[in-house]
């Protein structure tokens, strides 16, 4: 949705979804998806908030190796 112009209704629906990940899911996921809305947020121009919830995924999962470059690449793609 933020890729195809919609940037706001996809930062609310990853919004949601991480809420939904936060009590359901693996830490795992909530990294990849908290990814997905930082660049979200970052396509809606919200750079300070996108840096922040990028922040947020890399606390997610410390120790856990698979997302965190992706992670990694938005925050550098933000600054």
């Amino acid at each position: 949705m933020a890729d195809l112009g919609g940037a706001a209704e996809g930062v609310a629906l990853l919004r949601d979804a991480a809420k939904v990940l936060d009590e359901r899911v693996t830490r795992l996921s909530i990294t990849e998806n908290l990814s997905w809305l930082a660049e979200a947020l970052a396509l809606d121009g919200k750079i300070n908030d996108a840096l922040g919830v990028t922040e947020d995924a890399l606390r997610a999962t410390p120790n856990g190796l698979v997302n965190r470059p992706e992670a990694f690449r938005i925050r550098g793609t933000c600054g």
